[in-house]
Parts: structure tokens; sequence; C-alpha cells
């Protein structure tokens, strides 16, 4: 990730610290664009409305990164370059204001199945005696 700091210049911010959750979502909220390698983070951008670019090490990321309708905004850790990954963050920063909308909307769904599952499962448990 240094290496790819260094390539990037003043264009990005590297994080190579430990943040509490907390405030890691709170510094991914204030970026224009996101890039990450790990998947925790890069849902957080994901929850932030935030437009992301992941640098997938594990297939799980690609398929959560396709799932938010985000496939063409991963590069792969095996092969990827810093020029790769700079032209996807400016891909993402021109299509930022639909990412985000793209963003909101699978937010607001995932809040109304996990308010359903709530109450299913408060239905389950209401009926064990």
């Amino acid at each position: 990730m240094e290496e790819v700091q260094d390539s990037l210049g003043d264009a990005g911010i590297c994080l190579l610290d430990y943040y509490l959750p907390e405030l890691q979502r709170g510094l991914i909220n204030k970026c224009s664009v996101f890039y990450g390698t790990r998947m925790h983070s890069n849902i957080f951008a994901i929850t932030q409305n935030t437009p992301v670019v992941a640098i997938k090490y594990q297939h799980e990321t690609q398929g959560v990164m396709e799932m938010c309708g985000l496939g063409d905004y991963f590069v792969d850790i095996a092969d990827f370059t810093a020029g790769e990954l700079y032209e996807k963050i400016l891909i993402a920063l021109n299509n930022r204001e639909a990412i985000s909308e793209l963003l909101k909307k699978i937010n607001r769904e995932f809040m109304k199945t996990r308010k359903a599952i709530k109450e299913d499962i408060r239905a389950c448990l209401g009926t064990i005696k």
C-alpha cells in the first residue's frame, strides 16, 4: 500500500494504521471515493454511500462488488498497477453521484430487509415458552 500511496501522490491517502470501526466509517464518509483492500472497510464505504474501488485479494470482494452493482470498480491484487487503480478511481469520481444514489437505494433495501428479519425473529421468539 505504501507503493500505491507513492504512485498516487496527493491524489489519495492510504490509512496504514488501525482505526476503530466508528472512526473508519466517519473518515470514509468524508471521502469522494474510497479504495481499499479490506472487505469490511469497503463495506463501510458502501454503507456510507461513498463510491468504492476495491482491491480484490479474495473472491468475496468481487462477489460483494458485483452484488452491489459495482462490478466495474475493483482491481485484482495479484496483477493490478497503480495506473489501473488510479483510472478506476477517476471513473468512480466522474460517476460519483450515480454511484452514491445506487448505494443509497441498496442501503434503504438492506434496512427494510433487516427490519423484517428482526420482526420475524421477535415473532418466533414470542412463540417459545
